[in-house]
């Protein structure tokens, strides 16, 4: 009586448990644009110029335009598709009631190599304060539901970030590059110089 008891009790346990981490394990499947396959952790940077880099480098993934408005950025696996849009509270008025500032969908579908992975494009909403650059929309093509995130930071210098599982997607917004590090190496060389030169001059005159 006593192992039967013990028994069941071991069942029901195991049962339970393999429920709850079953359930953990299709809500941590459900991210969008959280990487499937098993990939490396990575970050992207992006902005509306179609500039990005990965994991703080040189972006090796295809870029191309979207006819119509938009970028697409390839990304190093499959994801979990969806949308993500992006709202800001400065840009509500009365042609955009709930303030929708970029979108981002992800997809999966064939790359350069036709290899299937996954795809994130970007749309930004036309705004008249700003230039016209290669992800901008006059509409964001999203459908309902969609899972919505907050835009930071002042209007001008602003963007978004996008945490889930394996992945960081950090855009920005209003046109700012993304800089190559091999910009900032140059432009960390090119003030380092400034400074030796004037110290030079300055060291020179007291003489």
């Amino acid at each position: 009586m006593r192992t039967n008891t013990i028994r069941s009790l071991a069942f029901g346990i195991s049962l339970l448990s393999t429920l709850a981490f079953g359930s953990a394990k299709v809500a941590f499947g459900q991210a969008i644009g959280q990487p499937i396959a098993a990939v490396p952790p990575f970050k992207l940077d992006f902005d509306e110029t179609g500039a990005s880099l990965l994991n703080g480098g040189p972006n090796p993934n295809q870029v191309t335009l979207v006819a119509g408005g938009g970028i697409q950025f390839y990304l190093p696996g499959i994801v979990q598709p969806g949308q993500i849009l992006v709202n800001s509270s400065v840009d509500v008025d009365p042609t955009n009631p709930t303030g929708d500032s970029d979108l981002l969908t992800f997809s999966n579908g064939p790359g350069l190599n036709g290899a299937v992975t996954g795809i994130m494009r970007y749309e930004s909403l036309i705004d008249s304060s700003d230039p016209l650059l290669a992800a901008d929309v006059p509409r964001l093509n999203y459908l309902v539901p969609v899972q919505t995130i907050p835009e930071i930071g002042p209007e001008g210098a602003n963007g978004f970030q996008y945490v889930v599982p394996g992945a960081f997607y950090n855009g920005i917004s209003d046109g700012f590059m993304v800089p190559e590090p091999s910009t900032l190496v140059m432009g960390g060389f090119g003030l380092l110089s400034l400074f030796v030169l004037a110290f030079r001059r300055r060291f020179a005159r007291t003489r």
